[in-house]
């Protein structure tokens, strides 16, 4: 389906390729969310940073991939930097770390001339690749493999121990396994990923801002990706499709009124059932209509009552 999607669009591709480039950004939330149950606000500062870089690296005539790898290396000091909190927090704490991270890179660091200076960085596309639906299955290719390598380091060592961290650090750290070592790992793995995208969404356009990377889109990330759902494959391509493709087809102002309501929505009752609420709701609600359990296949007749044998009478049982 994805690779027949150009040929079915048309005039929307463009929304298309925006979506197939934030794939990777959602699969590297879902690596740091999903699997090792670290949380990050600021995951748009990475992809801000992949940006950046990437569009200094094409300003000093570097090539267009080793331009996106350093992009996205660049990525890894600042992972660094915000893994330093998650050592020492976790849940809220971390969530409001990670956050007031963001913040201040968005208001000081991309001001920067070694970001994006206030002013709008040149970049450019792969050579080759001119045309949207060329461009489209560039994108396509990126984001298979990166899922594809998020999904090897789920089922790898370092994913077990990821998961494992997830359920119970204490009892990670009373078998002797560094938990401070896995969670910097996997901040460094998914903010480089994260990276990698945002550089790919800055070559969409031939210039890119700051205002491309608003800091308050890592909470809208972080919810999308809850509403699409806890496999790594659906989740990676689902929550983009959500996010940047639904739009595309509903321009009335009274729909997407309704469309943020409905996301609003699918936000809270995502919320619960993580939690279990629903379920815990659906079983008091059983419990009080207990009788409707009870159909005509459930009446039963009352069994007889076993009787004493009778006497034998000249050998005949009677």
């Amino acid at each position: 389906m994805l690779l027949a999607l150009p040929s079915i669009v048309d005039a929307r591709l463009p929304g298309y390729n925006t979506a197939m480039t934030q794939v990777l950004l959602f699969v590297s939330l879902h690596l740091l969310v999903r699997t090792s149950g670290q949380i990050s606000l600021c995951h748009i500062g990475f992809a801000a940073v992949g940006g950046a870089t990437f569009g200094h690296m094409l300003g000093r005539g570097v090539p267009f991939y080793l331009a996106l790898l350093i992009g996205g290396l660049a990525c890894l000091p600042v992972a660094l930097i915000v893994s330093v909190p998650a050592i020492r927090l976790s849940g809220l704490y971390l969530a409001l770390a990670t956050l007031g991270f963001g913040i201040v890179l968005s208001q000081y660091a991309y001001a920067k001339s070694y970001m994006f200076g206030g002013t709008a960085l040149a970049t450019e596309r792969a050579p080759g690749f001119d045309s949207q639906r060329s461009y489209y299955y560039l994108l396509l290719a990126f984001a298979v493999g990166g899922v594809l390598l998020v999904m090897l380091v789920e089922r790898s060592r370092l994913g077990r121990l990821l998961r494992a961290m997830s359920d119970s650090p204490v009892a990670l750290t009373t078998l002797g396994t560094s938990v401070n070592v896995a969670r910097v790992l996997v901040f460094c793995i998914s903010g480089f990923i994260a990276g990698i995208s945002g550089a790919l969404y800055a070559s969409l356009f031939g210039a890119v801002n700051q205002d491309a990377y608003n800091y308050v889109q890592s909470l809208v990330a972080l919810a999308v990706l809850a509403i699409a759902g806890s496999r790594t494959l659906t989740a990676a391509f689902a929550a983009p499709f959500l996010l940047y493709v639904v739009p595309l087809y509903f321009t009335d102002q009274d729909i997407v009124q309704w469309l943020q309501l409905a996301f609003g929505l699918g936000a809270i009752l995502a919320a619960a059932a993580s939690q279990g609420a629903l379920g815990t709701a659906a079983a008091r609600s059983t419990q009080r209509h207990v009788e409707r359990l009870a159909g005509p296949g459930g009446h039963r007749m009352p069994l007889p009552m076993p009787h004493a044998p009778r006497a034998r009478h000249a050998g005949v049982g009677v």
